[in-house]
């Protein structure tokens, strides 16, 4: 169970409270507190979901960088996934190497090369060790 800590917040208007209320009703059993729990659950889903959609336009980006079509990705990650090859794994580890970072920064525009670099790096140190 929860400890609950009480917390003060303020709202803008008349209408921001009719919202606030009926949000409650609906979402919280008419409990303001278990309202924001709930709303809390939600946003922190939604945060994970725009980070996950920033990391495929980061694929999808290293992708065409290599003369991958976008349209075979999901393809190649069903077979990545479902392959226990040693090819198979070597041949992400060689897309995610730093020989990778250097045909990537040479053909992608609109960033200098340090934060590519930086990209690259914090992408590579995260890759799963057991693809390494």
């Amino acid at each position: 169970m929860r400890e609950a800590v009480t917390v003060g917040f303020s709202i803008r208007s008349q209408r921001d409270q009719e919202r606030l209320e009926h949000l409650a009703d609906v979402f919280g059993n008419g409990n303001r507190s278990e309202f924001l729990r709930r709303a809390m659950d939600i946003m922190e889903r939604k945060d994970l979901a725009d980070r996950l959609v920033s990391i495929q336009g980061f694929g999808e980006r290293a992708a065409e960088a290599h003369g991958i079509p976008a349209s075979t990705i999901p393809q190649l990650v069903d077979d990545l996934i479902s392959s226990t090859s040693p090819e198979a794994r070597s041949a992400f580890r060689r897309a995610s190497s730093r020989s990778s970072l250097t045909r990537l920064r040479n053909t992608r525009t609109g960033e200098s090369s340090e934060n590519l670099e930086r990209e690259l790096e914090v992408q590579h140190a995260q890759t799963p060790t057991t693809l390494q």
